[in-house]
C-alpha cells in the first residue's frame, strides 16, 4: 500500500471524525449499474454559520446533525430543529440557515436522477414537506463513518456505486421515527418514553399491553400518550400493534411448522378464527395459503 492510499484511506474519515469540513465530488465515475441514483457531491459542515439563498439546479439532501434555525422554501416557513433533513428540488427558490451554527452533511445528485430519487420514494413529493425530521441519530451516523469511510474507494472507478450506495442507506436510516410536526412534542423526555414503548412493541409483539396503563406508568394522560404516539407513528398504538403481530405471525408461518392456533397463540392473539380474519384482511390471503406459498422456499423443508 502506497502513501497516497494511505492518505486517501484516512482523510475524509478523519476529518469527520475531527469535525472538520470536507467535500467530494462523486460524479465523474461511470457506474456499472443503474439502480440507485449517483451521487454528484457530498459535504460535510461541522459548524455552518452561513446562509443559503438560492433557486438549486439539482436535487439536495442535507442532513442537519445538530443545531437550530429556520427553512424558508415555496413561500412556506419551516423550523429546523436537529436531527432532521432538509431538501431542495430543481426550481424551486429556498432560503436557510442556523440560528447560530449548524453541523450539516448534504448530498447532491444531478437533475437527471429526479427520476430514481422519486421512483425509490426517498425525495417528497412536491405537494408534501421538504423537511422531515428524526428522533434516532445512533443509526443514522453509524451510515455516515461507512459512507464517509467508502470514500476512500473513489480513487478505483469500479467502487462509485458503493458510495451511492452506503449515501442511499444513509438517507434512509434518517426515516427512523420521522414525525411530522417537532413542535407539537412538549418535551423530549415525552418522545424518549413514546420510542421507548414503540422498541418494546417491536421486539416483544405477543406481549399484552394496557396502553392507558403504560401511558399512566409514563406520567402522561391516555390522551396525551396517544396524541404523541399519532405525531411519531401516524397509527394508532393498537392498531399499529396489531400489524406487528401480524407480521410475526407471517414470519412464524413460513419459517415453522406449528399449527395455525398455535401460531396465533405465539404471535399474541387468543382467536385463533379472529387471527385468521386479520390476517387475511391484511395480506390478502389466509394463513394456510400464506403458509404454502412461502414455506417451501425456506430452510425448515431441509431434509434432517
Amino acid at each position: 500500500m502506497d502513501d497516497t492510499h494511505i492518505f486517501m484511506d484516512n482523510m475524509y474519515i478523519n476529518k469527520f471524525l475531527r469535525k472538520e469540513s470536507f467535500s467530494s465530488h462523486t460524479g465523474a465515475f461511470k457506474r456499472q449499474f443503474s439502480v440507485l441514483p449517483a451521487l454528484d457531491a457530498i459535504g460535510y459542515i461541522p459548524k455552518k454559520s452561513h446562509w443559503i439563498d438560492c433557486e438549486f439546479s439539482t436535487w439536495n439532501f442535507s442532513i442537519i446533525l445538530s443545531g437550530n434555525g429556520i427553512y424558508f422554501a415555496d413561500g412556506k416557513e419551516y423550523k429546523v430543529v436537529s436531527p432532521c433533513v432538509l431538501t431542495q428540488r430543481p426550481g424551486i427558490h429556498v432560503k436557510y440557515g442556523p440560528d447560530s451554527s449548524w453541523e450539516e452533511l448534504f448530498f447532491i445528485y444531478d437533475k437527471d436522477a429526479a427520476e430514481t430519487l422519486q421512483r425509490g420514494n426517498v425525495f417528497p413529493k412536491s405537494e408534501a414537506s421538504p423537511i422531515w425530521y428524526f428522533t434516532s441519530i445512533a443509526r443514522t451516523i453509524s451510515a455516515i463513518r461507512l459512507l464517509v469511510k467508502s470514500l476512500e474507494l473513489l480513487q478505483y472507478q469500479k467502487y462509485a456505486g458503493d458510495v451511492d450506495l452506503l449515501a442511499y442507506e444513509t438517507i434512509i436510516t434518517t426515516f427512523n421515527h420521522p414525525f411530522k410536526d417537532r413542535n407539537s412534542l412538549h418535551a423530549g423526555s415525552d418522545l424518549t418514553k413514546i420510542c421507548a414503548v414503540e422498541t418494546l412493541l417491536q421486539t416483544n409483539p405477543a406481549g399484552k399491553y394496557d396502553f392507558a396503563l403504560i401511558a399512566k406508568e409514563n406520567g402522561m394522560h391516555y390522551a396525551k400518550f396517544r396524541r404523541l404516539w399519532n405525531t411519531l407513528v401516524e397509527e394508532p398504538p393498537n392498531r399499529y400493534l396489531q400489524k406487528l403481530r401480524l407480521m410475526h405471525a407471517a414470519k412464524i408461518l413460513a419459517e415453522t411448522t406449528l399449527q395455525i392456533q398455535e401460531v396465533a397463540d405465539v404471535a399474541g392473539f387468543i382467536d385463533a378464527l379472529y387471527f385468521s380474519r386479520l390476517f387475511k384482511r391484511e395480506f390478502g390471503i389466509s394463513p394456510k395459503f400464506y403458509r404454502e406459498k412461502y414455506a417451501d422456499s425456506l430452510l425448515n423443508k431441509l431434509p434432517e
